[in-house]
């Protein structure tokens, strides 16, 4: 079981879940319920994993060969592009390895609903580990299928891991539109309180009688011990993986990489000597590369804009107290940069950080104004050059 704590918005509205799981398999703090004020209060600067009701996101399931995650996520706009309701460009796509051989469990939600319910948490200062579909927190039995029955609300979980949640009623038509097989899957059932007719259609649906559920008080406790956060789909991925562990608005923290980065800049003022320094930049970098892979892992950045951004910064001693400025807005920034781009360029002028970048054309330009208005990065775009080939342009950024 894991033990950080655990945010729920179990209904549309402003109240608030949460609780913190501990060592024994009791909680060190049981359910509270309240404003996201209150419970960012409680949780401090501890990290915290976020469940997202199934209600807004649909979980399914593809098949496709692919070499790493960064593959994964460029091919399944177009591998589903037929079954979505709305242009793939709006919705969050998040991925994770199924149990079949290529097979991959897909959770789809609306970008922008991912978004601002991601800035409304983080903005209180809360500190998020992961983001999971409460769906895949129901505790899953070997061949066996979950449903919690919560009042009107309903949360089904399939042996293959994926599920829905719907209102009973609706949960209990789609079960019977299912094939006989998957009908006749034995079950496990929980519910907070009374079978009435549309819970007892449901039971009848899934092969469970009302004696044969697990009564719960909080659904929250049972969600957290159920959520397996290396087993379910993490929505904190692409644009939005940036947001893991964003630290406190009161106690403001660099990334490990950049912070690294940070370090090294500020060591190669005080190297003494030709080969003493490179024995030391070689040595940072490996650190770097190491920390790189596992903060930014498949979807980083190319290795070429890193190192030229390590070049850059180290090009602006005398290092000012701003500098850490300068690798704060980097930060901010760096998963929002098209693939596609050479850094030319860095200059700061409190408050400003401007790069001069060289992009493949001008839909990579708008695309890399698009992801900053959309993380809420004032900013401001000037074509210097273009012609066939590329585009030459400053990037100017306001901390």
């Amino acid at each position: 079981m894991i033990q950080d704590w655990v945010l729920w918005q179990p209904a549309a509205a402003d109240e608030w879940q949460w609780c913190l799981p501990g060592s024994d398999g009791r909680f060190t703090y049981p359910v509270q319920t309240g404003s996201l004020a209150t419970a960012a209060n409680m949780i401090g600067n501890d990290p915290a994993y976020l469940l997202l009701r199934g209600e807004q996101l649909v979980l399914t399931e593809s098949t496709l060969s692919a070499r790493n995650t960064r593959q994964v996520a460029a091919a399944l706009p177009y591998l589903l592009e037929e079954q979505l309701a709305v242009p793939p460009d709006r919705l969050h796509l998040a991925s994770h390895t199924g149990h079949a051989k290529d097979s991959y469990q897909v959770a789809i939600i609306d970008r922008q609903l991912l978004g601002n319910l991601l800035n409304e948490v983080t903005d209180h200062g809360i500190k998020l580990i992961g983001a999971f579909a409460d769906i895949q927190a129901v505790p899953l039995k070997e061949n066996s299928l979950t449903v919690v029955i919560d009042a009107n609300r309903a949360l089904l979980r399939a042996v293959d891991g994926l599920g829905f949640a719907a209102p009973v009623a609706v949960a209990a038509s789609l079960v019977r539109q299912q094939s006989a097989a998957s009908q006749k899957t034995p079950a496990t059932g929980f519910t907070t309180g009374e079978i009435d007719g549309s819970a007892a259609e449901l039971l009848q649906a899934v092969n469970l009688k009302p004696g044969q559920l697990q009564h719960i008080n909080q659904p929250l406790e049972l969600l957290a011990r159920g959520l397996q956060p290396l087993s379910a789909v993490n929505l904190l991925q692409g644009e939005f993986k940036s947001v893991i562990s964003k630290p406190a608005e009161k106690f403001p923290l660099l990334s490990p990489l950049l912070l690294l980065t940070l370090l090294a800049v500020l060591a190669l003022n005080s190297w003494q000597g030709q080969q003493q320094q490179q024995h030391r930049l070689d040595s940072v970098n490996q650190q770097i590369e190491q920390i790189y892979q596992q903060h930014f892992g498949v979807a980083a950045p190319i290795g070429e804009f890193r190192q030229d951004a390590l070049n850059r910064l180290a090009e602006l001693r005398p290092l000012a107290p701003e500098t850490a400025g300068i690798i704060f807005q980097l930060a901010r920034i760096i998963n929002l940069l098209p693939a596609q781009l050479s850094l030319e360029q860095v200059e700061y002028d409190d408050p400003q950080l401007v790069l001069t970048l060289r992009v493949s054309d001008l839909t990579a330009a708008d695309q890399l104004r698009t992801n900053l208005n959309f993380a809420q990065i004032t900013n401001s775009i000037e074509i210097i050059e273009h012609n066939n080939d590329q585009v030459l342009l400053t990037l100017t950024v306001v901390k």
